[in-house]
């Protein structure tokens, strides 16, 4: 019997030094540093540190975001834009007013405003004698993106409107997913900064540009219930939209989903609809949402808060939804691709969404391996800590180490 008591004893030993030595923080504070790793097969959790601790995710937020909008809305779920009017059509005068119904679509860029003005053109529209009336009512007012004031017109604190002009350009500088962002990439959609001034100038000039006349003067209102449509333009659905947000980390998609999840047509807040639209997504779904704070469902945000232990089992469930494939393939993969593409290049099998600002370092997704004894695992890395940009080779050193069997 005493002979096998030093063989367990430095077993013990073993197995614990294993494990310690796989689990590697670096020069990372251990208060600073909140993780889950969940195994998706066995429905468990293999590894967590401060797994319940509220931390701020910055972008991983728009994983919440994009969880509760394909599960409330659907993959399929497109924005429509209409334009209304309730004056007659004589002789190529529209005899009256012309109303903008803000949808929201934060993808609505130039060729969709002049597809909708040929549909003018060929209900024999030339000339608008009224004026463009810009009907914001879909949306109460705007989540904040509070104590951002130092970084006020860079393109990722623009903020949502319902008549969002994008432009489709290419500008190596511009996609940063926060005010202190070192990947920088290409971005797929540049919000103009004065958003229904740009909207409606734009409609203004490429009406011009297309031969019409008339719209006197640009206004704010409400569309008549009874007028009828003129015009209207379909997003591209749900699925391809959270594509872009996630892999290119863009804000303004992000918060117009989630004011898009608190539409109502009533004098109901919007952002208030929209916090207990997501709870309840989460709720619904047997995920406990009593850590979550949010501002905006963007993560561009000082207040917002999650734990690593709630994104975690957010992330398993959402592995086995309808919308999986849709929820996966919208994260930037490790040296591929997005805010990825950059960071991580030896570990290809990392799914992940990033998350930056000043002081947050953040990484939530999945492990995917091309090894079918390896399980999937959910992957939640927050780093909340002062001084952070010193520790980013750390904090890829700790993530592979923790989904590294």
């Amino acid at each position: 019997m005493n002979y096998f008591i030093p063989k367990i004893i430095l077993t013990i030993v073993l197995l614990f030094s294993l494990s310690a030595h796989a689990v590697t923080m670096g020069r990372i504070p251990s208060s600073s540093v909140a993780y889950a790793i969940y195994d998706i097969k066995q429905k468990q959790f293999i590894h967590e540190h401060n797994a319940d601790r509220p931390m701020n995710p910055a972008s991983v937020m728009k994983l919440v975001t994009t969880y509760a909008a394909l599960d409330t809305l659907g993959e399929r779920f497109r924005w429509q834009t209409q334009w209304t009017s309730r004056a007659s059509i004589q002789h190529g005068v529209l005899d009256g007013n012309i109303y903008w119904r803000g949808s929201g679509d934060p993808v609505f860029n130039a060729q969709a405003l002049s597809d909708m003005q040929n549909q003018l053109k060929k209900k024999g529209i030339r000339n608008i004698s009224g004026s463009l009336i810009m009907d914001r009512s879909i949306w109460s007012h705007v989540a904040t993106a509070a104590n951002f004031g130092n970084d006020k017109g860079r393109w990722f604190t623009v903020a949502p409107d319902p008549h969002h002009l994008a432009a489709t350009k290419l500008s190596l500088s511009s996609l940063c997913e926060s005010e202190d962002d070192e990947n920088c990439q290409s971005p797929a959609v540049i919000t103009d900064k004065k958003e229904t001034s740009q909207s409606a100038n734009r409609f203004v000039e490429q009406w011009r540009f297309l031969g019409g006349e008339g719209v006197n003067q640009v206004l704010d209102g409400t569309a008549p219930n009874d007028a009828k449509v003129l015009a209207k333009h379909y997003s591209p659905p749900l699925s391809e939209v959270v594509r872009i947000m996630n892999k290119q980390s863009n804000n303004l998609i992000a918060r117009s989903i989630f004011l898009t999840l608190g539409t109502s047509f009533s004098a109901e807040d919007t952002i208030e609809i929209a916090k207990n639209t997501i709870k309840e997504s989460l709720s619904r779904h047997g995920i406990d949402p009593s850590s979550l704070v949010l501002e905006n469902g963007s993560g561009l945000s000082r207040v917002e808060r999650v734990s690593a232990r709630m994104l975690a089992l957010m992330l398993a469930d959402a592995y086995q939804q309808s919308f999986s494939k849709t929820f996966i393939d919208s994260l930037p993969i490790a040296g591929v691709d997005g805010t990825l593409k950059r960071r991580l290049k030896d570990m290809p099998t990392l799914h992940l969404k990033t998350g930056t600002l000043k002081n947050v370092r953040a990484y939530a997704g999945y492990f995917l391996p091309n090894n079918r004894q390896q399980n999937p695992l959910a992957v939640v890395v927050i780093v909340n800590h002062d001084g952070i940009g010193s520790y980013l080779h750390d904090i890829d050193v700790l993530t592979k180490s923790l989904v590294s069997e």
